[in-house]
């Protein structure tokens, strides 16, 4: 086989990562138009996206929205260089617990390798009910029937990501890592339940996610496989494993080409609070491009 298209990575790799990411923003394992057969140059300008997403076990809604402008990185032909691009913009990620508004950039010098850095402010808010639940300690529990009896308070801070992406395809299957570092922090001392990853945290901690992909390009409008989440909170010890069967679906219409649809079904290996429990997850979006289409470019 070509060396260099076993190491190459198309747009519904990169469809697959940005999945993967909003699913962990909800706290559950998982934006971009997607061609599943072949790689396409990145298209320059700017590009706004919109997802929405859900989750049972923990319950949880997420609406994540982007406004990034695009280029290519390395003006090369071939396999390894057409998708390479870098990305900069803002993202809203809100909850009805919290939100991150951030500065987002995201470079792909290589087909097979991405990296995403964001930063921002981190707020909760307790006027919907949730908001940031304190606790005296990482063993106290924090279950629906303990929240009943914590008044949720408000929070104030930041929230600083670095998520490096490692890509591969071998014929019609899909390998995907991305280990995502957090650096947060929220107003005042001691601990609180941080909803996104569903653990006890520091008030200034670091968490570290992993999440792998192993996927099958099934037909052009489906990819379907087992995703492994694993979680590590620093300041409190706390680790949080999950294995699912996933499945993400674009259609290939020209007037739904550029939306798509992801569930994500299975069960906590490890969790202090899930653990051995089904978990469900779903999220559904679309990105589209502000300005010239690429038809327009390419009569250019």
């Amino acid at each position: 086989m070509n060396i260099i298209h076993s190491i190459f990575t198309n747009k519904s790799a990169r469809l697959l990562a940005q999945i993967s990411r909003s699913l962990v923003l909800l706290a559950f394992a998982v934006p971009f138009a997607v061609t599943f057969a072949h790689a396409e140059k990145t298209q320059p300008g700017f590009f706004f996206s919109q997802a929405i997403g859900g989750s049972y076990n923990p319950l949880g809604l997420i609406l994540d929205t982007k406004l990034l402008w695009r280029a290519a990185l390395v003006p090369k032909d071939g396999l390894l260089w057409e998708s390479t691009k870098v990305e900069a913009g803002i993202q809203n990620e809100w909850t009805p617990a919290d939100n991150i508004l951030s500065a987002r950039l995201d470079i792909e010098p290589i087909a097979f390798f991405g990296l995403i850095c964001k930063a921002g402010s981190y707020g909760m808010f307790n006027e919907l009910g949730y908001g940031c639940y304190r606790i005296s300690s990482p063993a106290s529990p924090y279950g629906p029937q303990a929240l009943k009896s914590i008044v949720s308070t408000d929070a104030h801070g930041y929230w600083i990501s670095v998520a490096p992406t490692l890509k591969a395809k071998f014929g019609r299957l899909i390998v995907l890592n991305t280990t995502t570092v957090d650096q947060l922090a929220v107003d005042g001392t001691g601990y609180f339940l941080e909803v996104r990853s569903y653990l006890p945290h520091r008030t200034r901690d670091l968490d570290v996610t992993n999440d792998a992909f192993v996927l099958a390009e099934c037909n052009p409008w489906l990819l379907a496989g087992a995703t492994y989440h694993y979680a590590y909170v620093k300041g409190t010890s706390l680790q949080s494993q999950r294995l699912c069967a996933m499945a993400i679906v674009q259609p290939t219409s020209p007037a739904l080409k550029a939306t798509f649809a992801a569930a994500n079904v299975g069960t906590y290996v490890q969790d202090p609070l899930f653990n051995r429990t089904f978990f469900l997850g779903c999220l559904v979006g679309a990105e589209f491009r502000l300005g010239p289409s690429s038809r327009e470019d390419a009569r250019k």
